[in-house]
């Protein structure tokens, strides 16, 4: 074996990977068949690059005051003296450059700047050939650099410990064994950014990149609907950088363009047939190929009743109406995370069986049980505005309403009484899935409650009816309030963004 370079070769260092520097081929090159080379000049300094830079910028310039000074029939605005002007401020400036200035310390100051494409902590040298950075970036279809591969790493870290128990649809062994095996593409560029960003806005170490990934992913995503003729290319990835692409916008409140992304979001899932995974042949037109396995199945379930949650919530937030209609779904609740990882096959039950009266029981996984709580608290928000509207319009039929009261509440005490002990807050305080359901059924049962409190001006509301809203209101409270306590040393930040869009 050739003895190793002293630089790494031009592929590891525009794809920022770790070459092994073997001639005439690194090892990564001849595993992913990819060319290798490696550059036969010496580097030159940063700062001599961006002089040469300045100055194709300064004849650029001039070039477009000439331009503009013809069409004007040389009366323009850059007159001789202001043009000397600025030509000998920018010569100055780029006099005072130091090597310090251009030094790429910090990704943000790459990733802040749009066409910034220089590779951290290496020195570019444009003696070498352009073309092919260009030629590498065009096959894998991105238009800028990605950010460092230790920054990658543990993005993606901070991603599966703490978003994804939170909105657990993507198997991690999977989606990294792609990454690894090169896996491209805009869906994969486009999600990889969704997860960075949302892993960005849990963590203060990069809390300040968490808006340039959203961008690009934004970017990504939206040019995907725009690619090929015909029908679109569409992959699971699309919705599923969608779904967190709306969570980040939630988490940072940003209200209108969360819902726009949800409904994005919904509007594939419905495409690609994930709300009838489990009722083959109930709507036509699919855009996913069958499933090859088990893991494949419960993914797709799980991107779905992720869609599902971000329509709820985040229509919610708004006021606006909900897009999915449950008596349309077709898909089964998600089964346990340890199933799901090892891709041994679980039965499951349906979203209508598990709100039925001892539905609670079968279900297999809090994930599971957060959907189920999202659903009760859905079913009361619409109940609660249709009941404030017949209210404010004097119409409308007080023995409806009360119908509906008394059947949330059965659904409510149903669920609380027949949920597994596994799912309980007292029984397991690490998963964020449990803590949040445990507080938004304590939730739903204050907000159902409430209701019948604020009716009791209504002479027809008898008052042991009010006193029984408010007992269950204030024990509601006291749970949610010892949930609190239990929880006040752990880590929030892993229960999603439902729930302080809830609080």
């Amino acid at each position: 074996m050739s003895p190793p370079a002293t630089i790494s070769c031009m592929t590891c260092r525009l794809r920022k990977l770790k070459c092994d520097r073997n001639k005439p081929k690194c090892g990564r090159c001849v595993d992913t068949k990819r060319e290798c080379s490696y550059p036969e000049r010496k580097r030159v300094a940063l700062v001599d690059w961006r002089r040469q830079d300045v100055k194709e910028l300064e004849a650029r310039l001039g070039e477009v005051e000439s331009k503009l000074a013809q069409r004007l029939g040389g009366e323009t605005t850059f007159g001789n003296n202001n043009s000397a002007q600025y030509e000998g401020h920018q010569m100055d400036s780029a006099s005072s450059i130091s090597p310090r200035s251009y030094t790429m310390n910090s990704f943000s100051q790459e990733m802040f700047v749009e066409n910034m494409s220089i590779p951290i902590g290496l020195e570019y040298n444009p003696t070498e050939d352009p073309s092919l950075r260009m030629q590498y970036l065009d096959e894998m279809g991105l238009q800028e650099a990605f950010p460092p591969e230790e920054m990658q790493e543990e993005l993606f870290l901070i991603y599966f410990d703490q978003v994804h128990p939170c909105i657990p649809m993507i198997n991690k062994t999977r989606f990294l064994a792609a990454r690894r095996l090169g896996l491209n593409g805009p869906s994969i560029f486009a999600l990889q950014y969704a997860m960075w960003s949302i892993a960005a806005s849990v963590s203060p170490k990069y809390g300040r990149l968490c808006e340039v990934f959203l961008q690009r992913a934004r970017k990504y995503t939206e040019q995907i609907e725009l690619d090929g003729i015909g029908e679109p290319q569409i992959t699971i990835y699309d919705a599923q950088s969608w779904c967190l692409i709306a969570n980040v916008e939630a988490r940072r409140m940003h209200i209108t363009r969360a819902w726009t992304s949800t409904g994005n979001c919904v509007r594939l899932v419905h495409l690609m047939g994930l709300h009838c995974v489990d009722r083959l042949g109930v709507y036509g037109t699919r855009f996913l190929p069958p499933t090859d396995d088990f893991i494949e199945l419960e993914e797709r379930r799980r991107t779905f009743w992720a869609a599902y949650m971000c329509d709820r919530w985040n229509s919610a937030l708004g006021g606006w109406p909900m897009t999915i209609r449950e008596n349309g779904i077709c898909t089964d609740l998600p089964t346990s995370e340890a199933s799901f990882d090892c891709g041994y096959e679980e039965a499951t039950v349906s979203l209508a069986k598990a709100i039925a009266e001892g539905g609670a029981s079968n279900i297999l996984s809090s994930f599971s049980g957060v959907i189920l709580a999202t659903t009760l608290m859905a079913r009361e928000y619409n109940h609660i505005q249709q009941g404030a509207k017949f209210e404010h319009s004097r119409r409308g039929s007080d023995e409806e309403f009360w119908k509906k009261h008394r059947e949330l509440d059965n659904s409510l005490s149903n669920t609380l009484m027949y949920l597994p002990e596994r799912f309980k807050v007292a029984h397991e305080l690490r998963d964020p899935n449990v803590v949040f359901l445990g507080i938004a059924l304590q939730a739903a049962t204050i907000c159902l409650h409430r209701t019948v409190i604020n009716r009791s001006m209504n002479p027809q509301v008898y008052s042991s009816i009010v006193s029984q809203s408010m007992t269950r209101c204030t024990a509601a409270a006291h749970a949610i309030t010892n949930t609190i306590r239990l929880v006040s040393r752990q880590n929030m930040s892993r229960v999603g963004s439902q729930a302080r869009s809830a609080s």
